[in-house]
């Protein structure tokens, strides 16, 4: 709405016309007053017209035959909404009841889980819509299958989780008190198989969990070349040596493509 108001053909705003023995008699700033008596138009006025004439000159039917639909399907909030698997529906979490749900186009819900989980923080889902991790305000996490109806806990110092592609694994950092014991490493949806890949230390706050849909990068680590340029190398799962690259800016953040 905001770009069709401000991007409307507005009409040029009213000038005086001044006669030439005013011209010639003007010497130096003009005076308070000097346009007394004269009609003048506001800019606000003005537009006001432009609109009205518009909204006149638009056919009446057109509302009648419009089809609208967005509707208001709920009062409460609703968090972390995602595409679901069919890619038709839309799952998301309810704060008020604390469960999650899917809403079809249609306007129609069901609750994907009995189960309910109060004071959800942040929801990642998987790239099947299968799973989800849920962080708590208390740093406590969970991942939770909502088809076999598992649930997983995982350490509090396990921070910053990325999907694998298919949905069976997860990338992690593990951040412990000691720089010598912060690492990167990855844990299967079930919560088996954890492993340590990357020691990441001192450079931990600069690794960016991000596995990548080719499988091939599961992190990014970020690195000052100046001021206003960021070298990024490349860390796979088999010690692998990627060539970096160099991004101009600062507060470089990755979104891969879907290939």
């Amino acid at each position: 709405l905001f770009w069709q108001l401000t991007t409307k053909r507005v009409q040029p705003l009213a000038t005086i016309e001044r006669t030439p023995s005013d011209a010639s008699n003007q010497t130096g700033l003009p005076t308070s007053n000097q346009n007394q008596g004269q009609t003048t138009t506001k800019s606000s006025d003005l537009i006001d017209q432009t609109l009205n004439q518009d909204q006149s000159n638009s056919n009446p039917t057109d509302t009648a035959n419009r089809d609208n639909k967005i509707s208001n399907f709920s009062e409460t909030v609703v968090n972390s909404p995602q595409l679901s698997s069919d890619g038709t529906n839309v799952d998301y979490y309810n704060q008020s009841d604390s469960k999650f749900y899917r809403l079809t186009p249609d306007g129609e819900t069901t609750v994907l889980s009995d189960k309910s989980f109060p004071q959800v923080q942040q929801v990642t889902w998987s790239p099947d819509r299968n799973q989800a991790l849920l962080q708590f305000p208390d740093d406590n996490k969970i991942i939770y299958n909502f088809q076999t109806k598992q649930q997983v806990s995982l350490p509090k110092h396990w921070q910053e989780f990325s999907w694998s592609p298919n949905g069976q694994q997860l990338v992690f950092k593990s951040i412990g008190l000691d720089a010598n014991n912060r690492w990167l490493g990855v844990v299967n949806s079930d919560g088996t198989g954890s492993q340590t890949l990357e020691s990441i230390g001192v450079n931990a706050d600069k690794v960016i969990t991000s596995w990548s849909p080719n499988n091939q990068i599961i992190a990014l680590l970020t690195e000052g070349a100046d001021f206003n340029n960021k070298t990024v190398y490349f860390i796979g799962q088999n010690h692998e040596n990627f060539r970096s690259v160099t991004v101009h800016g600062r507060g470089f953040q990755p979104i891969w493509s879907p290939q």
